[in-house]
């Protein structure tokens, strides 16, 4: 929002355009760079989240599933995405949901 900002009041013919328009791709590129940072850890968190349903009933399974989600959920926050707070509080309820399911299932086998 703040590159476009500032070029708002530029005109064609003023002399600052080249540079606003040098920085305002590199602005873009930036931004896309991070959507792609996302949607690949959204994609990783996912499949990871999704293993929780059919992955082996053992502690150290599930231990390093939750430790790989908590490490791509950190690279997140280094990275001082907005709103992650939020994302992450979702993510909690369906990781918690697939436990809840999981445990569900194996007290009704035992």
């Amino acid at each position: 929002q703040e590159c476009i900002k500032e070029g708002i009041n530029l005109t064609w013919e003023g002399y600052r355009l080249e540079q606003f328009t040098l920085k305002f791709s590199e602005c873009i590129l930036n931004f896309q760079e991070k959507v792609d940072a996302v949607i690949h850890y959204t994609e990783q968190i996912g499949y990871l989240v999704n293993k929780l349903e059919s992955c082996e009933y053992d502690h150290s399974v599930f231990k390093q599933i939750l430790d790989d989600i908590q490490n791509l959920v950190g690279n997140l926050n280094l990275r001082s995405y907005t709103n992650l707070s939020r994302w992450v509080a979702e993510l909690n309820q369906v990781v918690e949901s697939h436990l809840m399911k999981r445990l569900s299932t194996a007290i009704n086998t035992w």
